[in-house]
C-alpha cells in the first residue's frame, strides 16, 4: 500500500472514531435523540465514499439489488453503532454526575 492510501484509511478510520466518539458524548450531555441519526448517516456516507471500497459500474444493471442491500445494510450498521455510543453516553450520564 502506498503511502497515500495508508494516510487516506487513517484518515478516514480517524474521522468515525471522531464520529462515534461525538455520539457518546451527545449522549453523555443529553443531547437531542436524532444526534445519533445523524452521526449514523454521516458515518455512511463516509463509508460509502471510501476510496479503497469496491465500486461496481453503473453500466452493470445486473448488480443493482446487490450494492443497494449492501448500501442499505451499512447504513443500519452505521447507525446501530451510533445508537449504542449515544446510548452508552446516555448511561453514563445516569451513573456519573457531571456540574
Amino acid at each position: 500500500m502506498s503511502t497515500r492510501g495508508s494516510t487516506q484509511v487513517l484518515g478516514a478510520m480517524m474521522l468515525a472514531v471522531l464520529l462515534i466518539t461525538a455520539s457518546f458524548v451527545a449522549g453523555l450531555v443529553k443531547a437531542p435523540w436524532w444526534f445519533w441519526l445523524l452521526a449514523g448517516v454521516t458515518l455512511t456516507v463516509l463509508s460509502a465514499t471510501d476510496p479503497s471500497r469496491a465500486r461496481m459500474s453503473y453500466a452493470e444493471v445486473r448488480g443493482f439489488n446487490t450494492m443497494l442491500f449492501s448500501d442499505l445494510g451499512l447504513l443500519v450498521r452505521s447507525c446501530l453503532f451510533a445508537a449504542a455510543a449515544f446510548a452508552g453516553g446516555m448511561w453514563a450520564a445516569g451513573v456519573v454526575t457531571i456540574y
